[in-house]
């Protein structure tokens, strides 16, 4: 998977700016498929600050970090990631 690292901060630390971006055609068919049962549409998912701070919350620092830096995340940590997304 390929992500992007952008903007983790900003001057007035908004929880809105962008943390790090995936490439939606780098995810396996299941994750895609598990993706677009949840209603997600389009080729790029934005994480922000807010999102990467629930993620660190729900499957901690390192996985976060590792999905971050292009590691693809298990079924089970994708549901729990999609609840971050959703928020």
């Amino acid at each position: 998977m390929t992500t992007n690292s952008t903007t983790t901060t900003t001057t007035t630390g908004s929880s809105t700016a962008t943390a790090f971006t995936v490439n939606v055609s780098d995810l396996s068919s299941e994750q895609r498929t598990a993706l677009t049962a949840s209603g997600f549409e389009g080729d790029e998912i934005v994480i922000t600050n807010a999102m990467k701070a629930c993620a660190e919350q729900s499957i901690g620092v390192e996985r976060t970090q590792a999905f971050a830096d292009g590691e693809k995340p298990t079924v089970v940590e994708m549901g729990k990631l999609l609840v971050c997304y959703n928020r």
